[in-house]
């Protein structure tokens, strides 16, 4: 907390070609080819330039979300919902260089398209929607090594409000459909290739429990971070070292909660599934990956990885 985020010291351009070494360079590369053009001129500007760009790209994700809600959503809590979705830790991360921003953006508008589409337009989805729901799944999947374990979630959440009401054989004949769904499909192999030929899941090891650590033992751990976590997922910022004031947590905390109960209580039962499984899905998945990554990565979990 003492240490300011200057301390790297002061950028010196050069044309000096040197050899770097970092872990992200095992990272899907779609992010970087979006945000990276500006890296070539090799000056301080170009940093600015390419925080500017990675800021477009997920605005442009955010927009496509809201547009998709305003448009053709008939709930009048679907703005409301996604302006507590759009956390102050989205927005942050939106606004720096760091492939987590793109993911959730990229989530939000398929989370939001995904839902119109079941709830509000399961027989004739407008092509409009059929389009975002397609490109912001396969942007979803390609932005990082676990990204194509979001769209299973989604799917699983949304299977209640979708089963008997979906026209899946009339829609795949729809030609919108099938480019989308050739799309994603493409994007998916693209994603998978990529984590398995170019080790896309490598992380730098982190306090690695021993290798005979029980899922009892890293359950434990994990369900000690719980609470930070959660409080990262509304705003712990920097290094993950300053937090968003007590207020804006407890508001976060209140109107998420608040959003949820609503659910809970007015909805379908078709709608109380999905939302159950979101609840659970959201509290075990967390337990679930860090017990098959912890033996040979460590306890490395953020709240933005699971956002």
């Amino acid at each position: 907390p003492t240490r300011s985020a200057g301390c790297p010291g002061v950028h010196v351009s050069s044309s000096r070609t040197v050899v770097a070494s970092t872990y992200v360079g095992h990272y899907p590369p779609l992010y970087y080819l979006l945000v990276g053009g500006p890296s070539v001129l090799g000056t301080k500007t170009s940093l600015y330039l390419v925080r500017g760009m990675s800021v477009l790209v997920n605005a442009a994700m955010l927009a496509l979300a809201m547009a998709t809600a305003y448009r053709w959503s008939r709930s009048a809590l679907m703005l409301p919902a996604l302006a507590i979705a759009i956390t102050p830790m989205v927005l942050f991360l939106s606004s720096v260089v760091n492939p987590s921003g793109l993911e959730i953006t990229a989530a939000i508008s398929m989370w939001t398209a995904g839902t119109v589409l079941v709830v509000d337009h399961p027989r004739t989805p407008p092509t409009g929607l059929v389009a975002i729901l397609a490109a912001s799944t396969s942007v979803l999947v390609l932005t990082r090594g676990v990204s194509p374990l979001w769209p299973l979630v989604c799917l699983c959440v949304l299977l209640p409000l979708a089963w008997g009401r979906v026209a899946i054989r009339s829609l795949l004949a729809r030609r919108d459909v099938q480019i989308g769904s050739a799309a994603v499909a493409f994007a998916v192999i693209a994603a998978l290739s990529w984590t398995v030929f170019a080790h896309g899941l490598a992380v730098v090891a982190q306090g690695v429990p021993g290798p005979h650590t029980s899922s009892a033992a890293i359950a434990r751990l994990v369900s000690g971070q719980s609470r930070n976590l959660v409080l990262q997922s509304i705003g712990v910022f920097g290094w993950v070292d300053t937090p968003a004031p007590p207020l804006t947590q407890l508001i976060w905390i209140g109107v998420g909660g608040g959003l949820v109960l609503v659910a809970l209580l007015v909805g379908y039962k078709r709608s109380l599934s999905s939302v159950a499984l979101a609840i659970g899905l959201g509290v075990g998945l967390p337990f679930v990956l860090s017990d098959l990554t912890a033996r040979h990565s460590g306890l490395i979990a953020q709240g933005r990885y699971f956002l």
